[in-house]
């Protein structure tokens, strides 16, 4: 089992499962999913990640799924400013990111935005756990809503 690759079996059986349960309605992943797969074709976001984000559309619907997203992305966000604490890694990011937009300026094409392989194991954050514990704070968050609105 490789931690921090979200499987494609997984996320198939996930997106079958979608299907089965919520029929037409979890058409709402295909937006995500065209959303995503820009953001995977530009290297800003990996093809798992996008993927969960697409499920998580699916099962919750565009409106619900694209807010349990940004609960995730800003947990994500979070952990990314805490990892940028590091020595060097801040400056390792930078780096990373003055490449990325020289080669785009200077007309070499999008590259890989920071290759993962070449950036300690500590630089890197879990995406898809962060995508898991938003859609787990934002059910949360709008369940004790309706039932202050009385819906429960």
């Amino acid at each position: 089992m490789c931690i921090g690759k979200v499987k494609n079996r997984g996320l198939v059986a996930a997106a079958l499962l979608g299907v089965g349960l919520r029929g037409r309605l979890f058409a709402a992943a295909l937006p995500v999913l065209i959303a995503v797969y820009l953001l995977f074709h530009l290297r800003l976001l990996g093809a798992g990640d996008g993927k969960t984000m697409a499920v998580i559309a699916g099962y919750l619907g565009l409106e619900r799924g694209l807010g349990a997203i940004v609960v995730g992305m800003a947990i994500g966000a979070a952990w990314a400013l805490l990892r940028l604490r590091r020595p060097g890694c801040a400056g390792e990011r930078f780096q990373c990111l003055r490449s990325y937009v020289h080669e785009w300026v200077t007309g070499g094409g999008l590259t890989m935005y920071c290759d993962p392989a070449q950036l300690p194991s500590d630089a890197t954050i879990p995406l898809a756990a962060c995508l898991a514990l938003g859609t787990y704070l934002y059910l949360f968050a709008d369940s004790m809503a309706m039932m202050r609105g009385g819906i429960f």
